[in-house]
Order: C-alpha cells, then sequence, then structure tokens
C-alpha cells in the first residue's frame, strides 16, 4: 500500500513538472530526477518515468465563449452537457439569473444572491448544490444537467 502511495505521488509530482511550462516547477539542479521525501524520511530519487503506470485523463474543458456570449443553457443541456465550474458565458449568466430568482421566491435575502457575471465559481456551485438539495432534483452535485436545469428553469 505504501508502494502505491509513493508510485501516485512520484506521478503526480513527474506530472506537475512535465505538465508546467514556468520556472517555478523547475528542478534546481537541473537534473532529470526527482526526489520524494516519504512519511518515513525516507527519500526515493527516480530518474525515469518508464516505470510509471499511465493512466488515461478524461477531462472535459470548461466552455470559455464570454462573458455575454455562447449558447443558451437549454442547447448545452440539449447537446448532453452539463454546465458546471470553470465554465464562462451566457448560459451561465441564465443559471446564475435562475438561481437568485429561486432564492428571491423562498424568502432568501439579498446577501445570499450569486453575481451574474457569466462566470461559473464557487459562489454559483453553492447555489446550484443549495437549490439542488432543497428540490431534490438529482445528484447533489453542484452541476447543472438535464434535471436540475428542468426545475431550476421554472424560475428564469
Amino acid at each position: 500500500m505504501k508502494n502505491k502511495k509513493i508510485k501516485l505521488l512520484t506521478l503526480g509530482i513527474l506530472s506537475t513538472i512535465v505538465i508546467s511550462s514556468t520556472p517555478v516547477f523547475a528542478s534546481a539542479n537541473n537534473s532529470n530526477s526527482i526526489a520524494v521525501k516519504t512519511a518515513s524520511s525516507k527519500i526515493i530519487t527516480t530518474s525515469s518515468t518508464s516505470n510509471l503506470p499511465t493512466m488515461p485523463i478524461n477531462i472535459r474543458p470548461a466552455f470559455t465563449y464570454g462573458q455575454s456570449d455562447g449558447p443558451s443553457a437549454q442547447s448545452i443541456i440539449n447537446s448532453g452537457e452539463t454546465i458546471k465550474t470553470g465554465d464562462v458565458g451566457n448560459a451561465v449568466k441564465q443559471v446564475q439569473t435562475a438561481c437568485n430568482n429561486w432564492i428571491h421566491s423562498v424568502g432568501g435575502s439579498a446577501d445570499d444572491y450569486v453575481k451574474v457575471d457569466g462566470v461559473f465559481g464557487k459562489s454559483t456551485r453553492y447555489a446550484v448544490t443549495v437549490f439542488q438539495d432543497n428540490v431534490s432534483c438529482g445528484p447533489v452535485d453542484g452541476e447543472v444537467g438535464a434535471r436540475t436545469w428542468a426545475a431550476l428553469s421554472t424560475h428564469k
């Protein structure tokens, strides 16, 4: 178990170094080896990534259309996608407006409102999560899928 944790930690560090193009993550000694200090104070050094397992990465990039551009929330939902953290555009503004309308309808205060800026950040995710929890419209995951949008769109 300890070896698996060390391999995963090493993989994470290697991924950060390989992915990053900034000098902040560069090795100070310009060597090709990486040292990892374990909980038992042992230092493990590797100079090759060939013995590390490869894992597929399936990440849907966030859509970024600009804060007032892009398709509607309904068209994104119809295409089978979700609207979630990191997304930017008109669809996010529609989600934020619907969340604010719902907050108003249940007697929320102005402090509870989400800023309608077209950026799906922490406050929008929180508002969606609270909505999902209160309305029981599907999984409480902070993402706007078909069932959440069907319930939320009645408040747009």
